[in-house]
């Protein structure tokens, strides 16, 4: 029986076979890990880029919208305060001025009747007055002069009566005289003489004694016409004068009522003409202020917030670009990292085997 053996040189040669299959296998394994590692690796980084960029940019869509919903709100906020105080202010202006009006018409209305009233109780009363004035007057003349033409009349009449009484006595007495000397006209001459003389005495005695009497009637009745005639007159010039004085008194009294209620009515209505200019004004610049301000607030407000959103976008912006960079830069790293190792590996793999 034959016995089979293996040459050394075809032992080396299988065993160098069988190494360089063995490294050709690491190498095909190590290239494929290194393959898949990248490939993982490239993958992960690019979802991790999306994810923060999505991120970012959702970020970025919410900080937008919320500063764009505040900006939106501050702005319909401060309009409806302007509008508000605006109205509020018109409203209360408004108010002022009517209430101001109707103060200064019922003042003035007020004022015109009671200065009126005043007017026509002065009026009343000096047309009262005077009618009573007058009315006595003529009355108190009256009742004087029928007074003195009575007492005249009496006087003329007892005059009269008296003159003819001592007339009628003196022509009896005569008469009688007469006959009784006629009767004894034979006896006593001498007697006779003595009673003509005596009726002569007589007669003029009565004679001048009627004249006296009646030049002294006449003299009185004049007098006391005359007296009375001056008294009624200085009484009427008197009444005249007084009548006069008190309506003069009171019709200037009257006109200076008159116009001082007339300035005051004119000055409290130029007072508060003013005063409702003034307010008015006053409210107005205050409006225009507040409006100002509230305007100004709401434009610096709205730059503000403009302002911290372009910087949000302007940050989130280069944040995501620094990571999208970063990772980039280490996806490239790691790749290159990889395929110089796996390159690396391979040459040494080769290597070992052509020294093998």
């Amino acid at each position: 029986m034959r016995s089979f053996s293996i040459e050394p040189a075809v032992l080396v040669a299988l065993w160098r076979a069988s190494a360089t299959t063995s490294v050709a296998s690491l190498v095909v394994v190590v290239v494929v890990v290194v393959v898949v590692v990248v490939v993982v690796v490239v993958v992960v980084v690019v979802v991790v880029v999306v994810v923060v960029v999505v991120v970012v940019v959702v970020v970025v869509v919410v900080v937008v919208v919320v500063v764009v919903v505040v900006v939106v709100v501050v702005v319909v906020v401060v309009v409806v305060v302007v509008v508000v105080v605006v109205v509020v202010v018109v409203v209360v202006v408004v108010v002022v001025v009517v209430v101001v009006v109707v103060v200064v018409v019922v003042v003035v209305v007020v004022v015109v009747v009671v200065v009126v009233v005043v007017v026509v109780v002065v009026v009343v009363v000096v047309v009262v007055v005077v009618v009573v004035v007058v009315v006595v007057v003529v009355v108190v003349v009256v009742v004087v002069v029928v007074v003195v033409v009575v007492v005249v009349v009496v006087v003329v009449v007892v005059v009269v009566v008296v003159v003819v009484v001592v007339v009628v006595v003196v022509v009896v007495v005569v008469v009688v005289v007469v006959v009784v000397v006629v009767v004894v006209v034979v006896v006593v001459v001498v007697v006779v003489v003595v009673v003509v003389v005596v009726v002569v005495v007589v007669v003029v005695v009565v004679v001048v004694v009627v004249v006296v009497v009646v030049v002294v009637v006449v003299v009185v009745v004049v007098v006391v016409v005359v007296v009375v005639v001056v008294v009624v007159v200085v009484v009427v010039v008197v009444v005249v004068v007084v009548v006069v004085v008190v309506v003069v008194v009171v019709v200037v009294v009257v006109v200076v009522v008159v116009v001082v209620v007339v300035v005051v009515v004119v000055v409290v209505v130029v007072v508060v003409v003013v005063v409702v200019v003034v307010v008015v004004v006053v409210v107005v610049v205050v409006v225009v202020v507040v409006v100002v301000v509230v305007v100004v607030v709401v434009v610096v407000v709205v730059v503000v917030v403009v302002v911290v959103v372009v910087v949000v976008v302007v940050v989130v912006v280069v944040v995501v670009v620094v990571v999208v960079v970063v990772v980039v830069v280490v996806v490239v790293v790691v790749v290159v990292v990889v395929v110089v190792v796996v390159v690396v590996v391979v040459v040494v793999v080769a290597v070992i085997a052509v020294l093998l």
